[in-house]
């Protein structure tokens, strides 16, 4: 009889502990590639409906109706954020939809002056805010007809907390362009 040439039970342990290992680390890879993902994805997000809001009211030309975005910073578990239409003779505001990040992705920073080129928007933004869908403590931005936007005292950033990176995200106040930083 020949002898059957096979693998021993230590070659075989050696190989599945290898591959345990390999699967352990590609596991983590494709983990910290979705959070990653998340983060930028969410930063295309907002620069997208961004710029569509932008375009739209440049577009209606109407001067008394202006579009705008609600970002919140307080809420730890409520990932969202906003756009509203506010209309300046009715003195109304009218949200329009809310938006959720993905895998955590939060927003970490948002501050926006309350005028836009020299035209004071608190009133829209005291207005929008007594609106139930919108949190209390919500920053807006506004963009007008003319194509300009609220002033940035400092650049939107998001945080995908789970790997301790933010993106940032600019609006030029002048021509009213959302851009990523």
């Amino acid at each position: 009889m020949d002898k059957e040439d096979g693998f021993s039970l230590i070659e075989l342990l050696v190989i599945m502990g290898l591959v345990a290992i390999l699967m352990t680390l590609g596991a983590f890879a494709a983990r910290q590639f979705w959070f990653q993902r998340s983060l930028v994805g969410g930063q295309d997000q907002v620069v997208t409906q961004l710029r569509a809001l932008q375009q739209r009211v440049v577009a209606e030309g109407i001067t008394t109706r202006w579009y705008g975005a609600w970002f919140n910073t307080t809420a730890a578990t409520d990932h969202t954020w906003g756009i509203v239409r506010y209309d300046s003779v009715a003195n109304s505001c009218l949200s329009l939809g809310s938006f959720q990040f993905d895998a955590g992705v939060e927003v970490s920073q948002v501050d926006f002056a309350d005028t836009v080129s020299g035209t004071s928007v608190a009133t829209a933004i005291t207005t929008c805010r007594n609106l139930s869908t919108i949190p209390d403590a919500s920053d807006l931005a506004f963009f007008l007809s003319r194509g300009t936007a609220t002033e940035s005292t400092s650049n939107l950033q998001l945080n995908q907390p789970r790997l301790g990176r933010t993106e940032e995200i600019r609006i030029l106040s002048l021509t009213g362009r959302a851009e990523k930083i």
